[in-house]
């Protein structure tokens, strides 16, 4: 039969629904859950303990009452982690990163969870919840969670990787129309930014998601006794998907990188005509400022000024200059 002990508030100020003496001093639990357990299974449920690390009961509680070696409560407290795995010869410990998309966080935002996993139960610990969390316990509290601890483990994992597809096709997608419009010389600013922030949303999701990779090869590989052989089976599925995912990943920063070399190329090459424009416009102007700057000295003497016709024929040596210099632009190939 499933129990559940809840904390009735969020932050940091827990009031729990029981009266559990041992739950009234631990306020860091966040719920206590049984695992749905076949009619059949003769075995009790294994429970799921969820905690938050933000208590200072939490790392005590773990030691005393869980009965955890003080190494593996060290790393599910610890407030900054990396995903990764310890094996022991009782349970194995695995620390991930996953998104938390619910409350309108952007998706390169990933938080850890951390997780403690025997034959009999799962200990979680987390600074903030993750979706996969959050969709495990409805799954649980709905009676369609998993029966064993590795299947808890194979199916949290699944859901964070089904969470990330869509956000990776939509990746894919928003550089296909980059790539389109920067193949017609679109480059503006709202463009640059655009890619800017889609490159740096890939190296949040590489930077999160690449150790993930050393976590499921060791669970592929691992020979706990409380992972069936679907769950085996679950892992390399995962390893293949995350595997994909990281592909995609790759690429997309690569065909970044590209994209960035073509803008700072087509920006390159309009700064280049832009002063290609202003030096033929100062080639041209040259001679005649020269020209013009000397018969407009106010000095006896001044040739032709004795001529009405003088101002006139001025000018059209002026435009002579103007024309002799762009048939030799012309002529030279320059535009």
């Amino acid at each position: 039969m499933t129990h559940a002990r809840d904390a009735a508030a969020q932050g940091d100020d827990f009031v729990t629904t029981t009266t559990d003496t041992s739950m009234a001093s631990n306020p860091g639990y966040l719920h206590r859950l049984d695992l749905a357990m076949p009619e059949h299974a003769q075995d009790p449920a294994p429970e799921w303990l969820h905690m938050c690390i933000r208590h200072r009961e939490t790392s005590q509680f773990l030691m005393d009452d869980e009965q955890l070696d003080e190494i593996i409560v060290s790393a599910m407290v610890a407030p900054e982690t990396r995903s990764r795995i310890v094996l022991r010869a009782n349970g194995v410990m695995v620390l991930l990163k996953a998104m938390h998309l619910r409350e309108g966080a952007d998706p390169e935002h990933f938080a850890a969870v951390r997780l403690w996993i025997d034959k009999n139960r799962i200990i979680s610990t987390r600074e903030e919840d993750i979706d996969a969390i959050l969709q495990m316990r409805e799954l649980i509290e709905a009676g369609k969670g998993p029966h064993t601890t590795g299947q808890f483990l194979a199916g949290l994992i699944g859901s964070v990787y089904r969470d990330l597809g869509p956000l990776v096709e939509e990746l894919e997608d928003q550089l296909h129309e980059l790539d389109q419009r920067l193949a017609s010389n679109d480059a503006d600013d709202v463009f640059c930014g655009n890619l800017g922030k889609l490159r740096r949303r890939v190296a949040a999701f590489l930077h999160h998601l690449t150790p993930h990779k050393a976590v499921l090869e060791t669970l592929m590989n691992s020979k706990c006794s409380f992972f069936s052989e679907v769950d085996h089976y679950l892992f390399v599925e995962h390893h293949d998907t995350l595997s994909r995912f990281l592909e995609t990943l790759n690429d997309l920063r690569d065909r970044g990188r590209i994209a960035d070399d073509q803008i700072n190329r087509i920006q390159a090459g309009r700064i280049e005509r832009i002063n290609f424009l202003f030096t033929m416009v100062a080639t041209i102007f040259l001679p005649i400022s020269f020209l013009t700057g000397l018969f407009g000295v106010n000095l006896q003497g001044i040739p032709f000024s004795q001529y009405e016709s003088a101002f006139v024929v001025f000018c059209l040596v002026c435009i002579a200059i103007v024309g002799l210099t762009l048939w030799a632009f012309r002529r030279r190939g320059l535009y």
